[in-house]
């Protein structure tokens, strides 16, 4: 069985106590057999590193 992960990384080895927060199914490492929602996953994710990185570019620059 094929697995997708959405992230920008390969994951070799999942570690679930990396989990930061409790989701839909609680915390735990997500998989979809379904290519396309893994990589939607990871636009979502990307988008939102980047918004938090010009966040803290702009508060480092405010100070």
């Amino acid at each position: 069985m094929i697995v997708y992960h959405g992230s920008s990384q390969v994951v070799e080895s999942p570690n679930v106590k990396y989990s930061y927060r409790a989701l839909d199914f609680g915390k735990g490492f997500y998989v979809t057999t379904v290519k396309e929602q893994a990589a939607r996953w990871a636009r979502r994710k990307a988008e939102a590193n980047q918004e938090d990185c010009s966040k803290s570019e702009h508060a480092q620059h405010n100070h």
